[in-house]
């Protein structure tokens, strides 16, 4: 049980009844309004919860739990149930038990509370702190004496440890303060133990009527043989009041040192502040000028980007006006072969008229020789007969 609260972590289990400021404390302990403490007719707080922790090297889970005693049983049932899944959650915990306040009266139905939840879980003293919430600030000087005598004679347990909180104006820090160093002084003081359960919480509206009356019994009586306590008060307000001051001392002495801590941890704050700054304004000066440099290098990046797209603009004219007089070149060599082919291919056709007029002149040529050697041998044949024909 005691190693699985070690993985887990401690437990702050506050008990007590509705409307005596157990959500109120967890808050103040935790410095936060995390748990809601309206004043309200019936009960605010009516499931367990919890909120982690840490307080020194341990965690710590407080818990916000319903209070005990109401008027329906129902929800004393219910509340039963709530207030055991704490001892559940955290067996290993400190116990702090709230006793409501009625112009310093410690109210009956806390008592009975208080032994009913002691019957079912045994309380153990060493990590128990039992705290009077409330209490009036103009109170008699004896009154943490006859407290401490008023419960040990009406619960049965040794009050190692009481606290007694003066009533406070909520909104007020400086008090809201005091009373948490009062809180983590009586904590700091006891050690977190195991809670077994060793019998069901025994609670009925009956039975809660009956024992409230014997506690109120039990304080009359209390009271009608006070001067026979006066001694033992006193005895105990003297210790109380030497361990108070001895808290208070204690509490002074933290102060001086939190205060002188605070200062070298002021000093030391406006050390780092003002390194903070140097350094930043290093880290400034640092970005400025890679800045710059960034700036620089996008400035000649630019340059040089615009230099290589100048270049190849000019490589693509160059090439450009290359391929045009090459395609000019081209051009201009076919039109000369062209022109070439076209001349000869003229000559050819010149050659070809001319042949072909050569040959028809010859060919008219021949023809009128022919002609003329016809009309000549016809002349002679003519000629030849005649004479012959004469000189026949």
């Amino acid at each position: 049980m005691a190693s699985s609260s070690s993985r887990q972590g401690y437990g702050i289990i506050i008990l007590g009844n509705s409307g005596v400021g157990k959500s109120f404390l967890a808050n103040i302990l935790l410095g936060s309004e995390t748990f809601d403490h309206r004043a309200a007719a019936r009960s605010v707080t009516t499931e367990t919860e919890f909120k982690e922790i840490k307080m020194g090297n341990e965690n710590y889970a407080i818990f916000n739990i319903p209070g005990l005693i109401e008027a329906d049983q129902q929800c004393i049932e219910r509340n039963k149930r709530e207030i055991d899944k704490a001892f559940v959650e955290r067996p290993t915990s400190l116990i702090l038990y709230v006793f409501g306040s009625q112009n310093g009266r410690i109210r009956d139905e806390d008592v009975v509370a208080f032994n009913a939840l002691n019957k079912a879980y045994p309380l153990k003293v060493e990590s128990l702190v039992l705290i009077v919430n409330g209490a009036p600030k103009k109170r008699l000087e004896d009154y943490e004496g006859e407290v401490i005598v008023l419960l040990k004679e009406l619960i049965q347990v040794s009050c190692q440890s009481l606290c007694v909180l003066d009533m406070i104006d909520e909104n007020n820090q400086s008090e809201r303060k005091k009373l948490k160093n009062q809180l983590l002084q009586a904590i700091v003081e006891r050690t977190p133990r195991d809670h077994i359960k060793k019998q069901d919480l025994e609670l009925q509206r009956e039975e809660v009527r009956k024992a409230k009356a014997e506690i109120k019994v039990l304080q009359a009586d209390f009271q009608n043989k006070l001067q026979m306590h006066e001694n033992q008060i006193k005895e105990q307000q003297r210790m109380y009041d030497k361990k108070f001051d001895e808290i208070r001392n204690q509490n002074e002495l933290m102060q001086v040192l939190i205060e002188n801590q605070r200062k070298e941890q002021e000093n030391q704050r406006k050390e780092q502040e003002n390194q903070r700054k140097e350094q930043e304004k290093r880290d400034n000066e640092h970005k400025e000028a890679i800045q710059r440099a960034n700036e620089l290098t996008v400035k000649l990046r630019a340059e040089v980007q615009a230099e290589k797209r100048a270049r190849q603009q000019a490589e693509q004219r160059v090439k450009e006006q290359t391929e045009q007089r090459t395609r000019e070149q081209a051009e201009q060599k076919a039109r000369e072969q062209a022109e070439q082919r076209a001349r000869e291919q003229t000559g050819q056709r010149a050659r070809e008229q001319t042949g072909q007029r050569a040959r028809e002149h010859v060919q008219r040529a021949s023809k009128s020789i022919s002609s003329i050697m016809e009309n000549l041998f016809s002349e002679i044949v003519f000629r030849s007969t005649e004479f012959w024909d004469n000189k026949v």
